[in-house]
């Protein structure tokens, strides 16, 4: 029987492992601090609103200023940056979980084939 995968296989998935340890890492670091910065970024676009609101003479309630906030273009623009960040992470952490599968697999049906059950 030949083999599901190849020593060829676990090598090329090795490989990518290791080369994308680091930006696994930073692109995980990204999304965390953004995630983090989220309230600092609603804060800026209350400020803003009530800026605007107090130079026409408006008092906004805070219930209206997070409103303001969360619609503002300050705060979409960061909403957008955020989902790349996790789309960029998941997207690398979902192909390093299929080459640590892959490999998986190959440690049992190296196993297997050891013991002769295949």
């Amino acid at each position: 029987m030949s083999e599901i995968i190849t020593d060829q296989d676990v090598e090329d998935a090795l490989a990518f492992l290791a080369k994308t340890d680091s930006e696994c890492a930073r692109s995980k670091a990204l999304m965390k601090r953004l995630d983090y910065q989220r309230n600092t970024i609603k804060s800026l676009a209350m400020l803003d609103a009530e800026d605007d609101a107090i130079k026409s003479g408006e008092r906004l309630s805070v219930a209206r200023k997070e409103a303001l906030a969360f619609t503002s273009k300050r705060y979409q623009e960061f909403l957008e940056e955020y989902q790349d960040a996790v789309a960029d992470y998941e997207t690398l952490n979902n192909l390093r979980n299929t080459k640590i599968g892959l490999i998986e697999v190959w440690r049992s049906e190296s196993a297997n084939r050891r013991r002769g059950t295949i």
